[in-house]
């Protein structure tokens, strides 16, 4: 779910920042793209991309985290000990 929202805040950001570096010419920077592309796409246009991100992000996300939970089962195995056996400082979680 954290991911999803930080993408919905995300996109309008990437969509201007991909429209000005695809043509040079659209803006001068992110607050005149804005404006820019809000007069000639609506709020639309700054969430046509969002599922493009979503399709990237979400698997990337939650493959990250699996990764990490797997890694630090295999830490703890390799130690013999759990995570409750050990301080704050020494976990992996």
């Amino acid at each position: 779910a954290a991911e999803t929202i930080a993408d919905i805040f995300l996109c309008p950001l990437e969509a201007v920042r991909i429209r000005a570096v695809s043509d040079p010419e659209f803006c001068d920077g992110l607050a005149d793209g804005f404006g820019k592309m809000l007069k000639a796409e609506g709020v639309g246009g700054f969430y046509a991309g969002l599922a493009p991100i979503l399709a990237k992000q979400v698997p990337y996300t939650m493959t990250k985290f699996a990764v990490q939970g797997i890694s630090a089962d295999a830490i703890y195995g390799s130690m013999g000990k759990t995570p409750a056996d050990l301080s704050d400082s020494q976990n992996v979680s």
